[in-house]
């Protein structure tokens, strides 16, 4: 390591290991002749704990619960025309799956 430019890379392999003291590190190298450290680095192995997945929200809905949501919440003047906006929305979607 005589009058050497040095790297150094740590790789502690279990994560309940303590990190090192790059202070005593760096004296031992530079005693041991290195002319300069251009990078010490040190990383720990972690274990990975796998994540289920899951699908808390669904994007798709029926037509017939979408009319029933879409009419609960849109603003009619009487609930008469709620019901008659309603029948002619179910209507058409019956006509729609009528032809499949």
């Amino acid at each position: 390591m005589k009058n050497a430019i040095v790297r150094i890379e740590v790789k502690l392999l279990d994560e309940d290991l303590d990190p090192i003291n790059r202070e005593i590190v760096e004296e031992e190298v530079y005693r041991l002749g290195a002319f300069y450290i251009c990078s010490l680095s040190e990383s720990k192995s972690v274990s990975v704990i796998p994540i289920a997945q899951q699908q808390a929200i669904s994007n798709t809905i029926q037509p017939r619960a979408a009319i029933d949501i879409w009419g609960k919440h849109d603003s009619f003047d009487t609930d008469q025309e709620r019901q008659d906006w309603k029948e002619v929305a179910l209507g058409i979607v019956e006509d729609f799956y009528a032809r499949d």
